[in-house]
């Protein structure tokens, strides 16, 4: 499907009456650099556990529209729009998230990379059904390089009572100037390593991880944060804390 003559790619996963089938549909479409839009017209996703890495490189301008169906049982989006470099807004994305994390029995686990390299970027703004989601333990690298995010809103409704793994989080967004405060309940953190790493533009980082008596990890968290006038890390325990190094370098 590399085919540089292909303009629209229509994909027809497989009939309806086999909707228990399948379950895995990662790197279906990674580095088709020249598919533009995908129609998910016949698509059945009630049983599909991952995603990862699906859509990653593919150079469409926006995520394409949701199927809409019931996604419960989907475990796994590592890097699912991975360097989509000609996406600028995630509007569609929220319309998957409905479908992700619809129920409270939802079982999304790793959401690692999602946008990791999407160069171009530019707000996010994340809706209340995040509050739903119970599972999810690993965000690390999820705005991973995205240069030319300004804003991130809303992330504080995110369900945090899972999390393990933050590292890396806007690692390399540049031009990020307001994230708000973060507020993570999870007791289970453990690396936060990057996180900030050259946000150089943030004028103020505030987090809290009041519950968090896990975290190991804290290496490079606030480095290169040079317009960074006030960071509060909001890190009340430390006794499993073995490495802080290089923590405001830069």
């Amino acid at each position: 499907w590399n085919n540089r003559d292909v303009n629209k790619l229509q994909v027809v996963l497989y009939e309806k009456n086999n909707n228990n089938r399948v379950t895995d549909i990662s790197y279906m479409l990674n580095n088709c650099k020249y598919v533009t839009s995908v129609d998910f017209k016949n698509w059945q996703m009630n049983n599909i556990k991952s995603v990862e890495a699906m859509f990653q490189l593919c150079n469409f301008n926006k995520i394409p529209n949701v199927p809409m169906i019931d996604m419960r049982n989907l475990e796994n989006a590592r890097a699912m729009f991975c360097k989509c470099k000609n996406i600028t807004t995630l509007d569609t994305w929220n319309d998957w998230l409905k479908w992700f994390i619809a129920k409270d029995d939802n079982k999304i686990k790793n959401m690692s990379m999602l946008f990791n390299g999407c160069i171009n970027l530019k707000a996010v703004t994340f809706p209340k059904t995040w509050n739903n989601i119970n599972s999810l333990y690993d965000i690390s690298y999820m705005f991973n390089r995205c240069k030319n995010l300004t804003e991130v809103n809303n992330l504080s409704v995110l369900n945090t009572k899972s999390l393990k793994y933050l590292s890396g989080l806007f690692n390399g967004c540049i031009n990020l100037t307001k994230i708000g405060i973060l507020s993570f309940k999870s007791q289970n953190i453990e690396d936060l390593s990057i996180m900030f790493q050259d946000c150089a533009k943030l004028p103020l980082i505030e987090t809290s991880f009041d519950h968090a008596k896990s975290i190991k990890n804290i290496s490079g968290m606030f480095a290169g944060c040079k317009s960074a006038t006030k960071i509060i890390p909001g890190i009340y325990y430390t006794d499993n804390l073995i490495n802080m190094a290089a923590l405001c370098k830069g």
